[in-house]
């Protein structure tokens, strides 16, 4: 299965024919993504499409692998879990005359 490297580079736009669902999927990769691509191919000896299937196939995995949180923000930053509770000390912390912040008098 001969596959014309020059040709393959040069496009445009890739279409990838997926023949369970007779769909086509429009794929515009940058030129740097497409020329490693047809490389690695070559070096292979297997068609682009192989690869892109491969790679396709370890990212789905990777992704049903990995546990997904409700809200993406859980974990994001990391501190005192008595941060409600010692605000009004934190802040008081960094009151100066020159800072604007005074507390109100009763």
């Amino acid at each position: 299965m001969g596959v014309n490297w020059d040709s393959a580079y040069n496009l445009a736009m890739v279409q990838l024919i997926v023949k369970p669902m007779s769909s086509t999927l429009q794929w515009q990769p940058e030129p740097n993504l497409l020329e490693r691509l047809t490389h690695l191919a070559q070096q292979r000896g297997q068609s682009p499409e192989v690869i892109v299937t491969e790679a396709v196939n370890l990212y789905l995995q990777l992704q049903s692998s990995q546990p997904q949180t409700a809200d993406p923000l859980i974990g994001l930053f990391a501190g005192s879990s008595d941060l409600a509770d010692r605000s009004e000390d934190i802040l008081q912390q960094d009151i100066t005359p020159a800072s604007g912040w005074t507390w109100k008098q009763p």
